[in-house]
């Protein structure tokens, strides 16, 4: 999927042009529940990544730090264990290796400040 802030843009104005014409309503806020925004990232990943761009346009709510939902988007699988994680790419080895040492993915909530 392609989450460069100008696609999610288009996105988001999509979806509110439809709430509009199909419920006659415009959403006053915008929540995101995901492994997208987890502050995890932000020593998973470089500053220059379209995640960490997307995840920047959120204020964090909560941090669930024991969900496993980030595991399908990663590496493939949900039920997989950190020893059958693969490491084909930049961001599963770093990943992986966090969660060698203890560390948490997880997810998070928050709510769109602007894209």
């Amino acid at each position: 999927a392609d989450i460069s802030l100008d696609k999610c843009c288009a996105s988001f104005e999509e979806y509110c042009e439809f709430l509009a014409s199909t419920f006659k309503m415009r959403p006053s806020r915008f929540s995101l529940d995901s492994w997208l925004i987890s502050p995890a990232l932000d020593e998973l990943l470089e500053p220059s990544s379209k995640i960490i761009a997307f995840k920047n346009c959120f204020e964090l709510e909560e941090w669930n730090k024991n969900s496993d939902e980030y595991k399908q988007w990663i590496f493939g699988k949900d039920n997989i264990s950190v020893d059958e994680m693969p490491e084909l790419t930049s961001l599963q080895r770093k990943a992986k290796a966090l969660l060698r040492r203890g560390g948490k993915i997880g997810t998070a909530q928050g709510f769109l400040k602007s894209f």
